[in-house]
């Protein structure tokens, strides 16, 4: 990295506690000076989505001189993005938009230094979010090349699934699971187990219940004075 990190974070600090109007703004200036990015949150919740940025922001500042930590963190955003349709073009607009905006908020204190600092620094993290978007395109290319149709099977000759850096090997090709699609999963595999418990709990209250009855009603009936009193009361 060329920039300096030490005036990235030192100027960042400035940010921090007026992040919320930050963001906010330069939302405003990425949705005027580039209209056609504001249809890649038209499905979008806006006060989360801005949240989500001011936490990747700190993140990032954060990590900045730790780049392992930095690289796997935006190459799995990188990832991420694929399926919100970001492409590479739209990472100069995110640039933009953002060197707009501290300029904005820092007035007079914006200088040509921080701008060039921060401009190399959003270059780096673009640079690995890419890498990231374009190793998920990749393995999903290789494995629709993969795919063969055989009467009503489909077949893969080389598979392996991976998801935020977690893989298992079964082949070479790759396929990257959507977010919601994991989770959906998770949540149904642990709605089901929370059924299966629940009926054997019921069922094993029952049985033992039935077992309490037939003891009792034994006692009883092999109590003659408890019968003759039955029969009174009858």
């Amino acid at each position: 990295m060329s920039f300096d990190v030490t005036i990235i974070k030192d100027s960042f600090q400035s940010v921090v506690p007026i992040a919320d109007k930050v963001v906010s703004q330069f939302y405003n200036f990425l949705w005027e000076d580039y209209p056609e990015s504001k249809k890649l949150f038209a499905n979008t919740n806006m006060p989360d989505q801005q949240k989500a940025l001011i936490k990747n922001l700190v993140f990032i500042v954060d990590n900045l001189d730790n780049s392992q930590r930095l690289s796997a963190y935006l190459e799995g955003m990188g990832k991420r993005h694929v399926k919100y349709g970001t492409e590479n073009e739209h990472f100069p607009w995110v640039k933009n938009s953002l060197l707009k905006t501290f300029a904005y908020f820092f007035q007079e204190k914006w200088s040509a230094e921080l701008n060039s600092q921060w401009s190399m620094a959003i270059d780096a993290v673009a640079e690995m979010m890419i890498r990231g978007m374009q190793g998920a395109k990749k393995g999903s290319e290789r494995v629709s090349s993969g795919l063969k149709i055989v009467g009503d099977e489909n077949i893969t000759d080389e598979v392996a699934v991976s998801h935020e850096g977690s893989q298992e090997e079964i082949g070479s090709s790759e396929i990257v699971l959507p977010d919601l699609l994991i989770n959906k999963i998770r949540s149904d595999v642990r709605k089901e187990v929370q059924k299966k418990i629940r009926i054997t709990v019921e069922n094993e209250i029952k049985k033992q219940t039935q077992l309490c009855f037939d003891e009792e009603l034994q006692k009883l009936s092999s109590c003659p004075d408890v019968w003759q009193w039955v029969r009174k009361v009858a």
